[in-house]
């Protein structure tokens, strides 16, 4: 069997097939349309890798990974496997993504330096997106040349969400591309004022860096968490998300919860470092127990990203801070359940002690401790 690939069904796809059918001795089944990248071989090759040449036993070949404006880097000693040698950036994913999230800026990179015999051979920078965004007037763009794939400019799109409405469906923008450029319009005199995000839908074949547009002025709202992202200058926003946060860690009542929740539902497929409100989650232990133990629908899933796609580790929440949610969840489940109230606390807690443990075994004595103090049968196993 022979199979043809192209790239773009252009004419010659037509004409091939028309002479091929016309060759009575050649059966052709026809054109059909397929997609390599959901092949996992294919996958497997598509991945950037490195090939180190004219390695001899002496010298000692190392790959170090490093943080941009961070002193934090990460050094792998490379196996010599002879005269060449194949390095798969694949196989140091989770460092490159660990590294990204270090610093608050969203762009920024990581430094990848190869080394022989202790000397820097060969370096390169590695960004966290496959593209970012040009604002224009009316118009949000890519640049075709920035991309690796041409190709995938095909199926690409682009969503924008009102961040003060986050439960509502977000829109598609339509696309107006230009020359060289994957282009959607947005137009601001067609959107409501306020705080609007653009970024890719999970099936986008671009994923972007998703994107912060204000339209008109500031929405004046008593939703404390639209004010709080809706702030334009990024440090004067993220110590107001910071004071938002602390809010809702004292109080699991909080109405910014529901957007919070929201947010997470229609925003959850990005990756946690591009929105500022999970960086800042993760920067407060108090903060992670309560979005652990609040009763809400977070998937264990969700909350078990945390601790691989931002600087933040499960470990680091102090017992007295576990014990506090879970005091927080009791009585907001007694506020919500009223009689079943107990059966709805205990199933949750359990569930989402569950999912954490089989997730992070060393939370397993801790959590086994909260566990004890609720629950008899829990009591005596310990």
């Amino acid at each position: 069997d022979i199979l043809v690939l192209v790239r773009k069904r252009h004419a010659f796809v037509n004409a091939l097939t028309r002479e091929l059918k016309r060759r009575k001795n050649i059966p052709v089944a026809g054109a059909d349309r397929l997609r390599l990248t959901d092949h996992i071989a294919v996958q497997d090759l598509a991945g950037t890798r490195l090939i180190v040449c004219g390695l001899t036993f002496k010298n000692e070949a190392h790959l170090v990974l490093k943080a941009e404006k961070k002193n934090v880097s990460r050094r792998y000693r490379i196996r010599n496997n002879g005269l060449t040698t194949e390095i798969r950036l694949a196989d140091f994913r989770s460092d490159i993504e660990r590294l990204h999230t270090i610093d608050d800026n969203p762009d920024s990179k990581v430094e990848l330096t190869v080394e022989i015999g202790g000397n820097p051979v060969y370096r390169i920078f590695i960004l966290p997106n496959q593209a970012t965004l040009i604002r224009k007037d009316d118009s949000v763009s890519i640049d075709l040349l920035e991309l690796d794939d041409p190709s995938a400019a095909e199926s690409a799109a682009a969503h924008a969400l009102a961040l003060e409405r986050p439960g509502e469906e977000p829109l598609e923008l339509e696309r107006i591309d230009e020359d060289n450029m994957i282009t959607w319009r947005f137009d601001p005199n067609q959107f409501a004022p306020g705080s609007w995000l653009i970024y890719p839908p999970p099936e986008g074949s671009i994923q972007f860096r998703p994107t912060l547009m204000t339209v008109g002025e500031i929405v004046e709202t008593d939703n404390c968490f639209v004010r709080a992202i809706s702030v334009p200058d990024r440090v004067l926003r993220e110590n107001t998300i910071d004071n938002l946060i602390a809010e809702l860690t004292s109080d699991f009542d909080n109405p910014a919860w529901n957007e919070v929740i929201q947010t997470a539902r229609q925003l959850g497929h990005l990756p946690l470092s591009r929105l500022d409100v999970w960086r800042r989650f993760a920067r407060s232990p108090q903060a992670m127990a309560a979005l652990a133990f609040r009763y809400n629908d977070f998937t264990g899933r969700f909350l078990t990203r945390f601790a691989s796609e931002l600087p933040f580790s499960w470990d680091t929440i102090a017992f007295c801070d576990w014990k506090a949610a879970a005091g927080k969840l009791r009585y907001q489940t007694d506020r919500l359940f009223g009689d079943s109230a107990p059966q709805i606390f205990s199933a949750f807690l359990q569930s989402r002690i569950k999912d954490l443990t089989a997730e992070f075994g060393t939370l397993a004595f801790l959590l086994g401790i909260i566990q004890a103090d609720y629950f008899d049968d829990a009591a005596r196993q310990a």
